[in-house]
């Protein structure tokens, strides 16, 4: 007799995706292992090791990076570097507290120049009192000069000569009150630089601790580490209904197979019968 035709029991598929896990897992744990690879270089080395296992146990890896001597005896040099500056940059503290102890005002400095316009007037008047004098010698000489030539006062002649002595001698009075003006702006400069020098004079020495912290902190910052990549290792996803529905195709095959042979046997001895019957 040929084999039973009945349908095969299913697999088990919390054993079949067990057994997918387990084969995923040690996959990773291989990938694992080929992707530490130790890296060796003139100023460092990168070297994976195993410092035990999860929870799980599977491996557990660490990365170690170390300069060489050269290298780390330069890193340490400007660790200490860095270390001091911070050290001295907060000893300096103290200074900045001191320049800073009372608020910044401009009244210490007094009033802000202004134009003088009285310093204006009174070097206008230096000035008329310089060419007043020559104005009236060039008046009194005119006068003359009309006198010998006969000129009597009120002709054409006459008026015309004291129009241009009158223009000259207001030319001059402008040209005096022009340089007033440009006196009193070259003073007022001067007066608003010598102003504007020490507030900045006063402003250096309070802010001078404060750049001076700034400066040596700013040279201590701190190095924040760099890591490698970490290797990547990538575990396929467990096949359950993959792995299930292979097995349950195999095994309805097998159960086909078995239940045509079955037919076919018996076919065959359904004929013998009929043949054996026909010689009785």
């Amino acid at each position: 007799m040929g084999k039973s035709s009945s349908p095969p029991e299913p697999p088990d598929p919390v054993q079949t995706s067990q057994a997918q896990a387990a084969a995923n897992k040690e996959t990773a744990i291989a990938q694992a292992g080929l992707n530490a690879v130790n890296q060796v270089t003139p100023y460092g080395n990168l070297t994976y090791a195993n410092i035990g296992n999860w929870s799980d146990g599977t491996p557990r890896y660490q990365a170690n990076v170390s300069l060489s001597p050269e290298q780390q005896s330069i890193l340490n040099a400007q660790n200490r570097a860095d270390l001091g500056l911070a050290n001295l940059g907060a000893d300096y503290t103290s200074r900045i507290r001191d320049a800073t102890a009372s608020p910044f005002s401009l009244d210490q400095f007094g009033p802000a120049p202004t134009a003088d316009n009285a310093a204006r007037g009174r070097y206008e008047e230096a000035l008329m009192a310089r060419l007043n004098p020559q104005l009236e010698r060039d008046r009194s000489a005119l006068e003359q000069r009309m006198a010998d030539q006969g000129i009597s006062l009120g002709s054409e002649a006459y008026g015309t000569a004291f129009g241009l002595q009158g223009q000259k001698e207001n030319d001059a009075r402008m040209q005096s009150i022009l340089a007033g003006g440009d006196e009193m702006a070259r003073m007022y400069g001067l007066e608003r630089t010598a102003y504007q020098d020490r507030i900045g004079n006063a402003l250096l020495e309070r802010n001078q601790p404060i750049n001076e912290v700034a400066g040596l902190m700013s040279g201590s910052g701190v190095q924040m580490p760099s890591f490698v990549n970490t290797p990547q290792t990538g575990v396929a996803p467990t096949d359950v209904l993959g792995a299930y529905g292979l097995q349950q195709k195999g095994q309805q095959a097998e159960a086909a197979g078995n239940a045509s042979n079955n037919q076919a046997t018996a076919g065959l001895i359904g004929s013998a019968a009929m043949a054996a019957a026909m010689f009785f």
